[in-house]
C-alpha cells in the first residue's frame, strides 16, 4: 500500500492538518459508513416496502437496501481487528434472510486474514474500488 502524508489547509487559514495514509483511509471509511447509514435511512422512508435496514456486526456496517441495489453491502468488515468464520456466517445469515447476495467491501484497512477467509468460503473478488480526488485549486470557477 502507498504510504503518504497529506497536508490540508483551508483557504486563508494559517493552520494546517497533517494526515497519514492510515488516517486518511480511516476517514474515508468512516465517511462511507455514514453515507451508507444515511442512504439506508432515506430508503426506509422512501420505499418502506423494501424494509431497508442496517446493523453493526464484525466491526462493520452491514446494510440492506434491496437485493439488487449496490448500497446493499457491508463496509468495514475486519477493519477494527481480526474476524472469524462465525462473523462471516452472521453476515451471510443477515443477507440470506433477505434473499440478497452478500457484498463485502474490502479496503486497505481490512485485517490481513479476511481475504483468505472469504476465499476459503467461495467468495471471489470483484473490481477494486478506487477513490479519485481532484484538488479544489484545479476546479474551474463558476
Amino acid at each position: 500500500m502507498l504510504d503518504a502524508k497529506v497536508r490540508y489547509s483551508a483557504t486563508g487559514s494559517a493552520s494546517c492538518l497533517l494526515f497519514d495514509s492510515d488516517m486518511l483511509l480511516e476517514k474515508v471509511q468512516n465517511a462511507s459508513i455514514s453515507m451508507l447509514r444515511s442512504a439506508t435511512a432515506a430508503m426506509r422512508v422512501r420505499r418502506p416496502e423494501v424494509a431497508a435496514c442496517w446493523v453493526d456486526m464484525a466491526g462493520a456496517c452491514v446494510a440492506y437496501n434491496g437485493a439488487d441495489v449496490p448500497l446493499t453491502c457491508a463496509i468495514g468488515v475486519g477493519t477494527s481487528g481480526p474476524i472469524d468464520s462465525d462473523d462471516i456466517a452472521a453476515i451471510e445469515a443477515f443477507y440470506d434472510s433477505r434473499k440478497s447476495p452478500v457484498r463485502i467491501a474490502i479496503s486497505g484497512r481490512t485485517h490481513d486474514g479476511v481475504n483468505g477467509l472469504l476465499a476459503g468460503r467461495g467468495y471471489t473478488a470483484g473490481v477494486a474500488m478506487e477513490n479519485w480526488w481532484r484538488p479544489l485549486a484545479d476546479m474551474p470557477g463558476r
